[in-house]
């Protein structure tokens, strides 16, 4: 599929990782985001950022903030329900807009669905949360 124009790896500032925002799509051949709904898409962008962490020897309890692009802010309770799963209380700081239109959710030809949710974050190698 192509890149989103948020697509980019995460880099190190000192002992800061910071994650472009992903979305709940399945990379390589064949990929695409195949999930009707906010929670089912961001099951998958939760591992995909979780590949980006432990390249860089991280995991979810290091995560200080993450910014929450919804498609449709009737969502966020769904989305919260799930997202909740993978982080310790306290929860990272979080930043929740909707930045385009609600998407029309039907799946094209090749059983694409548009992209209803994409989370950025921040990690910090020191923290020891979990």
């Amino acid at each position: 599929m192509p890149p989103s124009p948020t697509a980019s790896p995460c880099v190190f500032a000192g002992d800061t990782l910071y994650c472009s925002a992903k979305s709940g799509f399945i990379p390589g051949a064949h990929g695409g985001v195949y999930a009707d709904t906010t929670a089912h898409q961001l099951r998958q962008t939760m591992r995909n950022q979780l590949d980006n962490l432990e390249e860089a020897e991280m995991n979810f309890g290091q995560v200080v903030a993450t910014g929450v692009y919804l498609d449709d802010l009737r969502d966020a309770e769904a989305f919260d329900e799930v997202y909740a799963q993978y982080f310790s209380t306290p929860l990272p700081a979080r930043t929740l807009v909707q930045q385009i239109a609600p998407a029309e959710r039907k799946a094209d030809k090749d059983d694409h669905y548009p992209d209803l949710e994409q989370m950025s974050l921040i990690a910090v190698k020191k923290n020891s949360r979990q």
